[in-house]
């Protein structure tokens, strides 16, 4: 468990237990929520729990009695394979239309939510990936890896899986421009397979990082 204090907002995170999105997953979520009512009781206010993943239904039903509730849905999780098709959709409908404030990385998420689960537009809220203050700041220092390379420079930071369009982001880096992707250099060997694609492309460059806030 770890606190901090943000922007005035002081915050907790919590460590998963093993289970938490798996079949299992009622008791590893019964057991979240005993952790959160004892953090609870540290503030004087009435906390506000996030819940980050449609695997979170059964926990936002325990909380919503006690808990301010935000939802975030940070990718269209009903196109996963192995997800559960429609039970994904079942557990959105019931985390969304109990939250406190329901928050989406795109408009289109946002807008299928407000058709499908008859929310009130004022309820929701977008937030895009990136839309840290400092990802916005031009000052910002280079990666050392990326000073002197020729631009533009085009790139991937985060996982590289087969959820992504490989063979398309394959097909755009055999363009001229040159394209960098900075990965944990555990996570260059896990994806070794999924990313022979690009390895393949001579304009493909990849680093290994050693800081997120630096890559």
């Amino acid at each position: 468990m770890t606190r901090g204090i943000a922007d005035g907002l002081e915050t907790v995170d919590v460590t998963l237990p093993p289970g938490w999105a798996s079949h299992g997953s009622f008791f590893a979520q019964y057991f979240l929520w005993q952790v959160i009512k004892r953090i609870a009781k540290r503030f004087q206010k009435r906390p506000c729990v996030l819940l980050s993943s449609p695997a979170y239904a059964p926990l936002a039903g325990k909380l919503r009695k006690d808990f301010s509730l935000i939802s975030y849905t940070a990718d269209d999780y009903r196109s996963y394979k192995g997800w559960g098709g429609n039970s994904v959709v079942e557990k959105e409908l019931r985390i969304q239309t109990i939250a406190d404030l329901a928050v989406f990385v795109s408009e289109a998420l946002r807008n299928r939510a407000v058709k499908e689960f008859a929310l009130s537009r004022k309820q929701t809220l977008v937030s895009a990936n990136a839309t840290e203050p400092r990802f916005s700041d031009r000052r910002a220092l280079m990666p050392a890896e990326l000073v002197g390379r020729p631009g533009p420079i085009v790139g991937i930071l985060g996982g590289i899986s087969d959820r992504l369009d490989l063979d398309g982001v394959a097909r755009v880096t055999s363009k001229s421009l040159d394209w960098y992707f900075s990965r944990s250099r555990a996570n260059i060997r896990r994806a070794c397979g999924s990313i022979s694609c690009l390895q393949k492309q001579k304009c493909c460059h990849f680093w290994v990082y050693t800081s997120l806030r630096n890559a």
